[in-house]
């Protein structure tokens, strides 16, 4: 009997130790449950920079002085693990809605025994849970910094930074910050100078390095609108049942509207040419053409988009889905309620076939100038199968204009060789017309002509200024002439790399070198070596931005990229998360709204297939 009761005694004691385990305070929660007290005295500022993370960050006290002008939030607690930020993100990192969280953990899990391959998966679950949370937040992994008092882990943590910087490589809003590297000297060991005196932790000095690193990777920059459509974009199937429905054009309308012109499918795959126009918050316009959306009745496709000074809406484009085998340029105008004008053309349509002959005319860019006068822009073949670049005029009322060029049309000038040239973007100049497309894919084409088509001679050669690429976007300011576009690198006849480009004019079509070398910038994009640019605009602080695509391996993502006002530095690359779950998303226009927010417009690619029109809006970080 003792022995039984010797045994229940002992028994109670060790449920009693498993329930007193079970009851041991999580040993960060005090330094969590003050970060919370604190919250509600002074709850910190939303859209913030949030550090988070192990000691390295929580005894950064000079951080708000290290970043002056930027609102920082720390929130580091000493001796944490990556998986402990992802335990607390709801309560200490998420409430905040940071733009972008700088996250430096995982030097403990590597001195507590956990594998550099168990370091990435905890990584993996951090993202996962504030990703889902807030997507348009970017998060900057700090990687594991060298330190004496650890260096025997120097080859996991060598290898846990390299896993993780494989991870976020092609993962837009996913950036890795590299401080391992300049914290060694050229002995490779750790640079002592840069640690306190425990061989662990960061000294003075090192936090001077540790800003000077991530204060060059913090530049205001642009971020998704979370208050449009669904984290920034709006996304719409082809409303008449089709697996296609691409956005070619944007502009900003009243009232925060949006409008946007190019293309969608029908159930039978017929393609029409398309508006849609959105509210300001990124719902479609119930009140615009069928519950908001315009489509014209017959094998139409939108390339380009411009809005008169009544308010009308001019789509260009072709007949039929192929340019190779469209038979005219094709402008249809749409009242501002997105019905068909019917005193423009026929029933709201107006065409153009090529003036030299050929079977194919392509009208890839549209504008208006102050006579209510309409401008097309595009290519025809002549009789040969050459393609010309042309420029079409018609009048208001959608007749062409016996005034310009011939007929109406104006072919421009090229090369007397040239195999295939086209016009691909047209703006009003300062005295003149300009636009900008290629000759034979390969020299970046930057026309000028007057309003009566005739090549403006004192203008490059001609009336033809030349570089390098493929013209796409253009803008001209007091700065000059500003050129967005791409070119093809080639190893023999395969195409290895697509450069996206930013090339400057002068006002008489020379290339002005002054700027950059050859007059070109090229637009880098990290680890994505297949970049195109579509659309340039200048903001009205005077950024100049760009829009196109950044793309590997079969991923394709949709792209901005931002350069100051001379358009000289590193220019800022922003690579956008896919909207709607595949593998490929381009934009293709770029416009500013009145509150001077970034709108673009293209296409995302689900995973079922469907080509989804997506409309972005973007602005600036403080």
């Amino acid at each position: 009997m003792r022995t039984m009761r010797t045994g229940l005694a002992a028994a109670a004691l060790l449920l009693a130790g498993a329930g007193t385990c079970a009851q041991t305070p999580w040993p960060f929660e005090t330094e969590i449950a003050a970060f919370e007290a604190s919250d509600q005295v002074q709850p910190p500022p939303r859209g913030a920079v949030l550090f988070m993370g192990s000691s390295s960050i929580r005894l950064w006290e000079s951080l708000a002085r290290d970043f002056p002008g930027l609102a920082v939030i720390n929130r580091g607690f000493g001796g944490s693990k990556v998986a402990e930020s992802t335990r607390v993100a709801d309560r200490i990192a998420i409430p905040y809605r940071p733009n972008r969280i700088v996250f430096y953990a995982g030097d403990n899990d590597i001195a507590d025994g956990l594998s550099p391959e168990r370091v990435l998966e905890d990584f993996r679950g951090f993202v996962a849970k504030v990703r889902a949370a807030l997507p348009g937040t970017a998060i900057s992994f700090v990687s594991i910094k060298p330190c004496t008092a650890r260096w025997r882990h120097a080859a996991a943590v060598r290898r846990a930074n390299g896993l993780i910087r494989d991870y976020v490589r092609y993962r837009p809003g996913l950036d890795y910050i590299d401080v391992f590297t300049p914290m060694l000297g050229p002995d490779g060991l750790p640079r002592r100078e840069l640690l306190r005196e425990d061989g662990l932790h960061l000294s003075a000095e090192g936090y001077r390095l540790w800003r000077e690193v991530i204060a060059a990777r913090l530049k205001p920059g642009l971020v998704l609108d979370a208050g449009f459509g669904a984290g920034g974009v709006a996304l719409s199937t082809s409303p008449l049942g089709g697996e296609v429905a691409v956005g070619y054009g944007v502009a900003a309308g009243a009232a925060g509207r949006i409008l946007v012109a190019g293309v969608l499918s029908d159930a039978a795959g017929i393609f029409r040419l398309a508006v849609w126009r959105l509210a300001a918050d990124g719902a479609e316009d119930p009140s615009f053409g069928r519950g908001g959306f315009a489509a014209s009745p017959g094998p139409d496709w939108g390339w380009a988009m411009a809005v008169d000074a009544d308010g009308r809406i001019l789509v260009a484009g072709i007949s039929g889905s192929d340019w190779r085998t469209s038979p005219a340029a094709v402008l249809r105008r749409f009242l501002p309620d997105g019905r068909p004008d019917a005193g423009f053309g026929e029933g709201g349509r107006a065409a153009a076939a090529s003036p030299l002959g050929g079977a194919m005319a392509d009208g890839s860019a549209v504008a208006v100038d102050a006579a209510g006068g309409i401008l097309v822009a595009g290519a025809a073949a002549d009789s040969s199968s050459r393609t010309h670049a042309v420029a079409w005029r018609f009048l208001p009322d959608g007749r062409p204009d016996p005034r310009f060029g011939t007929g109406g049309a104006a072919v421009l000038p090229q090369p007397e060789k040239t195999e295939t040239a086209g016009a691909w973007a047209l703006r009003r100049g300062e005295d003149g017309w300009l636009a900008a497309g290629t000759i034979d894919w390969r020299d970046l084409a930057l026309w000028k002509f007057s309003d009566a088509g005739e090549p403006v001679p004192g203008f490059g050669r001609g009336g033809l200024a030349t570089g390098r690429g493929i013209g796409r976007g253009i803008l001209q300011d007091d700065a000059g002439i500003w050129v967005g576009g791409f070119a093809y690198v080639r190893e023999g006849e395969s195409v290895v790399e697509e450069q996206a480009l930013l090339s400057r004019f002068t006002a008489r079509g020379a290339s002005d070198a002054g700027r950059a070398s050859a007059g070109e910038t090229t637009l880098s994009g990290g680890a994505w070596p297949h970049r195109e640019s579509f659309a340039i605009v200048r903001s009205t602080q005077g950024w100049l931005f760009l829009g196109g695509y950044a793309g590997d391996r079969g991923l394709v993502r949709a792209a901005v990229w931002k350069l100051a006002a001379d358009g000289r530095g590193t220019p800022e690359v922003l690579v956008l998360p896919n909207a709607a779950g595949g593998k490929e998303d381009r934009i293709y226009a770029l416009a500013l709204d009145d509150a001077g927010r970034l709108l673009a417009a293209g296409f995302s690619r689900g995973a079922d297939g469907k080509m989804r029109r997506a409309v972005w809006r973007l602005r600036s970080e403080p």
